[in-house]
């Protein structure tokens, strides 16, 4: 008759072992859960900090004039938005601004700052260089359209290429003005004054002399432009 051979009996290490794996694994799915806490809170904290840092800004009616012009000059409202071509936040908040601009009434009006964050965005700045040579033609708002349209495509074609997109057609024109140092010069002078102000990101919007960070929903933002319409 054959002897049945038990299966052997974990041992004391072998348990052991089993033991620190369990406990290994929990100990991962905590550290996930923390972070994945940590996250959400930085989050939460970084939208609050966003929303109850809104302050009022000086020289309001100056720095309305400072910006290249979006919208009718004669709409009541006009607000200064900080932007940045390369930025897809920005490109985002564009597209909903213009058809908020195109259901408002009364119409509002947009001093775009330029605010190149060059340290991420290799071509922003060369890109606000071409837009205040398009502003030289009074077509600053059809190339900043075009670039947010085509955000994707800047750095990859030339940037008379994008002009004729937005209509110039003086392109011997456009490209001399891209070598001008003054062009240049000008979208540093309003560059500064977003890095005088503190801003750290754009878009950052600013609406009746109010300073709304980057970060700000735009939902805050129109019911800002809400709320001043009622008060005029």
């Amino acid at each position: 008759m054959l002897a049945m051979v038990s299966a052997p009996r974990p041992t004391r290490e072998r348990l052991w072992d089993i033991l620190a794996a369990v406990m290994a694994v929990a100990a991962v799915i905590v550290c996930v859960l923390a972070v994945r806490r940590v996250i959400i809170d930085h989050r939460d904290s970084t939208s609050a900090r966003a929303l109850s840092s809104e302050r009022p800004i000086a020289n309001w009616a100056e720095l309305t004039k400072v910006g290249n012009p979006i919208g009718k000059a004669s709409a009541p409202i006009r607000i200064v938005e900080f932007g940045d071509f390369q930025c897809p936040a920005c490109a985002r908040v564009a597209s909903r601004l213009d058809s908020a601009q195109r259901s408002s009434a009364p119409e509002f009006r947009i001093a775009f700052v330029h605010f190149p964050l060059t340290a991420i965005h290799a071509y922003a700045f060369d890109a606000a260089v071409a837009a205040q040579c398009a502003a030289r033609q009074r077509h600053f708002e059809q190339l900043h359209d075009v670039f947010y349209k085509e955000q994707r495509e800047i750095g990859r074609r030339q940037w008379h290429s994008f002009a004729a997109e937005a209509g110039i057609t003086d392109l011997a024109a456009f490209d001399q003005c891209l070598s001008d140092t003054t062009t240049a010069t000008a979208v540093r002078q309003q560059s500064n004054i977003a890095t005088r102000l503190g801003l750290i990101g754009t878009p950052t919007f600013a609406v009746d002399g109010v300073l709304f960070p980057a970060g700000t929903p735009l939902e805050r933002i129109l019911a800002a432009l809400s709320t001043e319409k009622q008060l005029q």
